[in-house]
């Protein structure tokens, strides 16, 4: 099974691919408007549900995204601590080589788990 579907709002851009092994939601472009819960919230909500209905990951994969504003994290927010309370499997990808991603990313390791179901993995490039 693999099906993907593209969400565009603005200069954001999320794909999102499914298989028989993850949900990934890959972003990229820039994310800068006020009120981004409206957009993002029913991809997050759709995402992890069906990864949590067929036990496979949600994959977040932010290495491409060339900027977030504050406010995006806020629905990020939501849906890490939705997947840690609702016994969810998200696994983030940031680029710890960019000081700007490595920051803002870094700062949600408070929603990581000890049984790496929810796990944030920052690599280079």
């Amino acid at each position: 099974m693999h099906s993907s579907h593209v969400f565009i709002e603005n200069s954001l851009r999320i794909e999102q691919d499914e298989n028989d092994s993850e949900v990934r939601l890959t972003w990229t472009g820039r994310s800068t408007e006020r009120e981004p819960a409206r957009f993002l919230t029913p991809i997050l909500d759709g995402a992890l549900q069906r990864s949590r209905a067929e036990a496979r990951p949600l994959v977040l994969d932010f290495r491409s995204i060339e900027y977030m504003n504050s406010s995006t994290f806020t629905p990020l927010v939501v849906a890490l601590e939705q997947a840690r309370s609702e016994g969810g499997n998200v696994r983030l990808l940031f680029r710890s080589n960019l000081k700007w991603q490595n920051l803002s990313f870094s700062a949600l390791r408070i929603f990581e788990t000890l049984d790496k179901r929810i796990e944030l993995c920052g690599v280079d490039g």
